[in-house]
């Protein structure tokens, strides 16, 4: 028995590790991966923090370098191109709150010395401004590949009428606002943007990508509306009806309609292009899976639809249950009590 046990713990073995690396990993991964590694270059200024010395310890880099950020995207281009000593006139606001956050006394010449570390470190500054150096593993051809990626943060550029102003790179200026701006509707409709254009363009494999990072959106923006449903179900006054969830049923409501649209649309040009190929071939494959994945999308944007119209009924259900459970009960005092209660008045009379 045990014998026998073994040979099929065996043989599964064999048949798991003898799958290719090349199927069990997407190119896609390899381009996320790539992106979060520039996430990581600014998470680290958090670890940075705890290393400085006590007089810098209450400082927050971190929030620092995104208010950072934020100004040099949204001036660039405007004729306000931000330089180092604005950046650094900018932060000092912020680290005065901090100050008196930590109940310390503000100081100039310290604050300006933190805003100088803060973009001396986003400059790399500790490699004579070169570019981070960040190692990553990913699979290519059935091999795990060792790769180094280069990342820059922030750059010092000359511009056109002679001054030297800051530059994020293309992959932060993406990432902050790609990832950390977009809410979920905006996000879909962006993600079934880029899958018709792929299509269109022949990219296959990076409109698979892109079907299954809509599909990701369809699940959270049902997840979301659910939860809200479920908040309400638990508590009434837990959830805005009177303004916040009635927008958000009728945005939804829009984008879901919307989506079924376009998502009929895709499915259309993907079984043409599908009908085009030879059976069997990686291309009609790959549609086949994008296929499914738009199918499963509009499969969700239909049972939220259904959810959406089932919200207000929810609501005057749970409004009538909880009112009624919440009602105080009336006290009326037991027979025998009332008497002797009575009695004692009259006696007291």
């Amino acid at each position: 028995m045990n014998e026998q046990d073994d040979t099929t713990f065996n043989t599964f073995d064999a048949e798991f590790f003898s799958e290719p690396a090349n199927v069990l990993w997407d190119p896609q991964l390899t381009r996320q991966l790539r992106v979060l590694l520039h996430a990581d270059r600014l998470l680290s200024l958090q670890s940075r923090d705890e290393h400085r010395p006590p007089e810098f310890q209450h400082y927050a880099s971190l929030s620092l370098a995104l208010k950072l950020f934020d100004l040099i995207i949204t001036h660039t281009g405007l004729g306000q191109d931000i330089e180092h000593g604005q950046a650094i006139e900018e932060l000092l606001p912020l680290l005065e709150a901090m100050d008196r956050g930590a109940g310390i006394e503000p100081e100039k010449a310290r604050a300006v010395l933190m805003a100088e570390r803060v973009l001396a470190t986003l400059y790399n500054e500790e490699e004579r401004r070169g570019p981070f150096k960040l190692d990553y593993t990913t699979f290519e051809q059935g091999e795990a590949v060792k790769r180094t990626l280069s990342v820059r943060l922030l750059e010092e550029r000359h511009h056109v009428d002679g001054r030297i102003v800051l530059r994020l790179s293309n992959e932060c200026a993406n990432l902050l606002l790609n990832a950390l701006t977009v809410n979920l509707e905006d996000a879909q409709v962006a993600a079934e943007a880029i899958i018709e254009w792929q299509l269109k363009r022949g990219r296959l494999q990076e409109a698979r990508g892109s079907a299954q990072w809509a599909l990701q959106h369809s699940m959270r923006l049902r997840e979301h509306i659910e939860h809200r449903l479920l908040d309400t179900r638990r508590d009434l006054h837990s959830v805005d009806w009177r303004e916040e969830m009635r927008r958000t049923l009728d945005e939804a409501l829009i984008h879901v309609r919307t989506r079924c649209t376009v998502e009929h649309s895709i499915l259309a040009t993907a079984r043409e292009q599908r009908e085009q190929l030879e059976p069997g071939s990686r291309q009609a494959y790959q549609l086949a899976e994008i296929i499914e994945l738009i199918e499963t999308c509009r499969q969700q944007h239909l049972i939220l639809e259904r959810r959406l119209m089932e919200a207000p009924r929810i609501f005057f259900e749970e409004q009538e249950r909880q009112i009624f459970t919440l009602r105080p009960p009336l006290l009326f005092p037991h027979p025998q009590t009332f008497t002797i209660c009575c009695n004692l008045v009259v006696r007291h009379k």
